[in-house]
């Protein structure tokens, strides 16, 4: 990927961080702003120095590229679905259980530039192998949690084995993905709004039971 070095701009004032984790995580916010207005290819190193306020040698401590700046997101990203998959669900019916999680990822994607910064990661994985890796591994988590979901489920009785389990958790991520694109473009199309239809699509897929 280009513009991968360091420029030597002027060195602004670092902000008041007090850990390397914060440091890390405020570089992170940072480059998510840059990425989600000017893109990644648009993005350089030496705007997400400003964004962040510190000095190109401090950045370079954390983060030796863009690319592994974008890893980090995504990482980051990986490790958030997992928590949510993996939470207590206990006493929670499965649709409900499934539409909260779904309504919980477009509550996070409609913060400012996340639908955005999404279109790009997604874009980034076709054409950068090693991007494109990290959100397969990705993938392969959000889709082994909700096999687990969907398993456990069909074995309290909750609802029938779908005919086709790998399509029937495409259709439910597509749905999710899809409704976070079209919330950014009419932002009068709310969670409110959405959220009853949501609940009838997710019955319509999975046909519960009980």
């Amino acid at each position: 990927m280009a513009d991968t070095t360091f420029a030597a701009p002027p060195q602004p004032a670092a902000p008041a961080l007090d850990a390397p984790q914060s440091r890390r995580d405020h570089i992170l916010s940072a480059a998510a702003n840059c990425f989600a207005r000017a893109g990644f290819h648009g993005t350089s190193m030496q705007e997400i120095c400003l964004e962040a306020e510190m000095s190109p040698g401090a950045l370079y401590r954390y983060f030796r590229s863009k690319d592994e700046i974008i890893g980090a997101i995504v990482a980051e990203e990986r490790a958030h679905t997992l928590a949510l998959l993996t939470q207590d669900a206990a006493g929670k019916p499965f649709v409900e259980h499934l539409v909260q999680l779904g309504l919980h990822f477009l509550a996070k994607m409609s913060c400012p530039g996340k639908s955005a910064l999404m279109a790009e990661v997604i874009a980034e994985c076709q054409r950068n192998s090693d991007i494109g890796q990290m959100f397969k591994v990705k993938e392969a988590d959000s889709r082994r949690g909700l096999r687990a979901l969907m398993a456990r489920a069909v074995a309290s009785g909750e609802i029938d084995e779908p005919a086709d389990t790998d399509a029937t958790m495409s259709c439910m991520m597509a749905v999710v993905e899809g409704l976070v694109v079209r919330m950014a473009a009419e932002p009068d199309l709310t969670i409110d709004r959405v959220e009853p239809l949501l609940r009838q699509l997710v019955k319509a897929l999975f046909k519960p039971l009980t």
